[in-house]
């Protein structure tokens, strides 16, 4: 019985580190705004989303090149998804290799534009990214 309480506790000992470093999920961001409708004189309206912020959890950052989505619905004119990046870290101790920790979205739009023409404009941004994870200096 002992044996079987040896083996079973160094099963989980090996088996816990690799739990940890299976890849993490995923994460989404979305941002989405919209105007009222064009004026029938030609007046024409927009809109900016708040920046929608994501933070990568400790010890881990967004990696870049895998950055998928985009624009998922939009109407009106000059509908956009504005992507910033910031807080950039080395990948490695003494790496120059850097990848951004905080993505930043914001969505834009105008209504429909010219004389006549009545509608709302409307933007709904929505990205996927990969997280990898770096060493903290």
């Amino acid at each position: 019985m002992k044996l079987r309480l040896t083996i079973m506790s160094a099963l989980i000992a090996l088996l816990a580190p690799q739990a940890h470093a299976q890849e993490p999920p995923a994460q989404t961001i979305r941002a989405s705004c919209r105007t009222p409708s064009a004026m029938g004189d030609g007046t024409v309206f927009n809109c900016a989303s708040e920046q929608a912020r994501l933070e990568a959890p400790p010890g881990f950052a967004f990696a870049q090149a895998s950055l998928s989505g985009g624009l998922v619905e939009s109407g009106g004119t000059k509908p956009a998804c504005e992507v910033e990046w910031t807080d950039f870290v080395p990948l490695s101790v003494g790496s120059e290799s850097t990848q951004p920790r905080v993505l930043t979205v914001r969505a834009r739009a105008n209504s429909q534009r010219g004389y006549g023409r009545r509608g709302p404009g409307w933007a709904n941004c929505e990205y996927s990214i990969q997280l990898v994870p770096y060493a903290a200096q």
